[in-house]
């Protein structure tokens, strides 16, 4: 009885650092795709600065 004791610790010890490990990933990644989200709205903010800016030398160009 003694040694199910010992398996039944260890599966539970097993399952809790599985589960410990899953949520670190998730975790990571949630963190991963903010910094790509992050990322994107900078471009996203720079690009209409950049394309008015090219608008405005090749207006007074013209």
């Amino acid at each position: 009885m003694a040694r199910k004791g010992i398996n039944q610790t260890t599966l539970a010890e097993q399952i809790t650092m599985s589960r410990a490990s899953l949520s670190d990933g998730l975790r990571g990644r949630r963190a991963f795709d903010t910094d790509e989200l992050e990322e994107i709205g900078q471009v996203v903010e720079v690009d209409p600065i950049v394309f008015l800016l090219a608008g405005g030398v090749v207006a007074a160009a013209g």
